[in-house]
């Protein structure tokens, strides 16, 4: 268990139990909600960005945020077209997402400072065409909060992503990332993962729950050997949980410059055929990795496991792989073998115990 900025949580301690304690959260802000007014009308509230938080936003009463009007959003049902939800977005509109399965061709881009993308129920994104689902410009405080996206069937020369910074600005609008007071965010997004890395927006990226996932067992992304490959790497400010079920690639990659990560969990790939099918030149891929370049990043709360079921010899060499300095700090690290299905070398680098089907766990406390 990690709690961040908690009150009430237990003393830090671990392995035994595996009570990982951050008194307060640097950055956070609550999904946005809808609601109904006292005049009875439907409305949105968007709540603010907290820091160095601890505890609730509401037991001292109201919490901070913006109220928005319904009238404000573009109602988004499914089999709507995607050049009308782009025109809504280009106008500075929020998108609501009614529940159901919406396809589209081409990828929506968010490029209004403050835009709230709402989805309800299990609104999920398709993106038929291989191309990202949803791009965020590089602009102050949009929220992308419960859509979750889905692959397509993409061309053999494309590839599906949920969702991706937008390309940067020119320099005349590039702003200090160290004074923005409304950062990017995502809450609670579902990224079901069956092509490359999923992308969260890139300047000040805030997602509380950012869930992405592989297909479960039978989704056969092991027996296609190249297709999925590493997503492009991450950069700064990795933000409170992320829980992964990895692809065949560098599943957690991360430039990683001053990023933080609270609770990390990965799920290795169950099925690759073979070693050699899985990586060529090494054994397998690293849950989460850290640019070698990287000065400063730390972690709180991390796992990998593997279930190897296809072929239960192969191995991995390590679920985490970064720098070895004093600017690296990784705090409460474990490695499991499902059932010893299939072998971890290492948890962290070359530290950390092998878990195999004679030892099913191993625990870091503290890297390096």
């Amino acid at each position: 268990m990690v709690f961040v900025g908690t009150g009430g949580a237990p003393a830090h301690h671990f392995p035994d139990p595996s009570h990982t304690v951050v008194d307060r959260a640097p950055v956070i802000r609550e999904k946005p909600f809808l609601y109904t007014a006292s005049d009875g009308e439907f409305r949105v509230f968007k709540p603010a960005v907290r820091r160095d938080a601890a505890g609730t936003s509401w037991e001292g009463g109201a919490p901070a945020g913006t109220s928005i009007s319904l009238a404000e959003f573009y109602v988004v049902n499914p089999g709507e077209d995607v050049a009308t939800v782009n025109r809504a977005l280009a106008e500075g509109r929020h998108l609501l997402f009614t529940p159901g399965v919406h396809e589209f061709d081409q990828t929506l881009n968010v490029t209004a400072p403050g835009t709230v993308v709402l989805g309800l129920g299990l609104a999920t994104i398709i993106p038929t065409g291989g191309q990202t689902a949803i791009a965020v410009a590089d602009v102050d405080g949009a929220v992308i909060a419960g859509p979750s996206s889905t692959p397509g069937r993409p061309s053999p020369t494309s590839s599906s992503r949920s969702a991706r910074p937008a390309p940067p600005p020119t320099t005349a609008r590039t702003r200090s990332r160290s004074t923005t007071c409304s950062p990017a965010s995502a809450a609670r997004t579902r990224l079901r993962a069956g092509q490359p890395g999923d992308q969260l927006p890139q300047r000040h990226r805030r997602p509380p729950v950012a869930v992405a996932r592989r297909p479960r067992r039978g989704g056969r992304l092991g027996r296609q050997p190249g297709r999925e490959r590493p997503g492009r790497p991450r950069r700064r400010r990795g933000r409170l949980r992320a829980l992964r079920r990895a692809l065949p690639g560098v599943p957690g990659g991360l430039g990683g410059e001053r990023g933080r990560t609270y609770f990390f969990q990965n799920e290795m790939p169950y099925d690759p055929p073979d070693q050699a099918s899985w990586r060529s030149g090494a054994n397998g891929w690293a849950s989460y990795k850290v640019d070698d370049s990287v000065a400063e990043h730390a972690l709180w709360g991390g796992g990998g496991y593997c279930f190897f079921n296809v072929d239960p010899g192969v191995v991995c060499d390590r679920v985490f792989e970064t720098p070895s300095h004093g600017g690296i700090r990784l705090t409460s690290l474990v490695s499991v073998s499902l059932g010893g299905v299939g072998t971890i070398r290492r948890v962290v680098n070359e530290t950390g115990d092998q878990v195999d089907a004679g030892s099913f766990t191993s625990y870091v406390v503290a890297y390096p």
